[in-house]
């Protein structure tokens, strides 16, 4: 009969099984190539479960063929493109597409931003739920759920949105936004004025055009005109009848199915941005036709 093991010696002989497994894997990813050894390493994991952080309808064969495409020798795991925390005091939840598995930095970076912000809320629960108990109320926990998603995926850029809906105590939650482009040439973030010929004179053409969709969408949600000294800037009107500055606020490209012919400069603002909290956040879409797509660079939006 083999010899039972406990303690420190099960401990050793579960680091050796392992040490000689990832020795193996090693052995063979130069044969495999790196599709193998995408599969060896999530294989590797030793864990298997049902939420693998893919995107819905994508089983792991198929993430692990989309993983295997990318130039990156970094193996992205699928549980990599989901972060989950569930206690009494704070619920938090972080997610990114798929795609990601491709950008190995840039994902790492995301994640990054995600765990400080975790940090964080999980701090300011434990202040909220003290002060609950030491003013005799029920316990409310803090919530932060953060989910990123894909806009555009063209052959040179990917473009990235975020909304995280978080609640930090008070009457009600929020909601906020943020963007990413990537360049896939490159492989960098860019900003949004890289996009562009002549960045002053591209934001200038947009900056009219969004901000008069923004105010036929504040008057009809409102039923009433804007004034006609509506103020330009939101440091000048308290009243919400502004433009908040195009530069300012999360921007991105929506493909609408990655249809290049169909291309629209979304500016999202969150509430408070351009409007009550009552009012909810605004999303307005510039079309791009043959004026706007040429104040781009043709790399990334191609003439109509």
């Amino acid at each position: 009969m083999a010899p039972r093991l406990t303690g420190r010696a099960k401990d050793r002989a579960a680091e050796k099984s392992k040490g000689e497994r990832m020795g193996a894997i090693r052995h063979m990813k130069a044969g495999l190539g790196l599709a193998g050894a995408a599969l060896l390493a999530l294989a590797a994991c030793g864990e298997t479960t049902e939420d693998t952080g893919a995107a819905p309808g994508m089983d792991n064969a198929s993430f692990k063929a989309r993983q295997a495409s990318t130039d990156d020798t970094r193996t992205v795991l699928a549980e990599e493109l989901m972060m989950r925390g569930r206690s009494p005091t704070l619920n938090f939840s972080w997610h990114a597409p798929p795609e990601l598995a491709a950008y190995p930095g840039l994902l790492d970076r995301l994640r990054s931003e995600a765990a400080a912000a975790e940090a964080e809320m999980r701090a300011n629960a434990r202040k909220h739920a003290q002060m609950l108990v030491e003013n005799g109320e029920k316990a409310r926990p803090l919530f932060y759920d953060q989910r990123w998603t894909v806009t555009l995926n063209s052959p040179t850029l990917l473009v990235l949105k975020s909304e995280t809906d978080r609640y930090d105590g008070g009457a009600h939650g929020n909601r906020f936004y943020d963007s990413v482009f990537w360049s896939k040439a490159e492989n960098r973030e860019l900003q949004l004025r890289d996009l562009f010929v002549n960045w002053p004179e591209a934001r200038e053409t947009l900056t009219e055009t969004y901000c008069t969709a923004l105010a036929a969408e504040q008057a009809e949600r409102r039923g009433e005109e804007p004034p006609a000294d509506r103020a330009e800037d939101a440091a000048d009107t308290d009243d919400f009848w502004t433009c908040p500055p195009l530069a300012d606020q999360p921007v991105i490209l929506d493909g609408r199915a990655n249809d290049m012919r169909a291309l629209y400069l979304t500016v999202l603002l969150a509430p408070y941005e351009a409007g009550p909290y009552a009012e909810g956040s605004y999303t307005i879409d510039v079309p791009l036709d043959g004026e706007t797509r040429a104040l781009f660079k043709a790399e990334f939006v191609p003439a109509g």
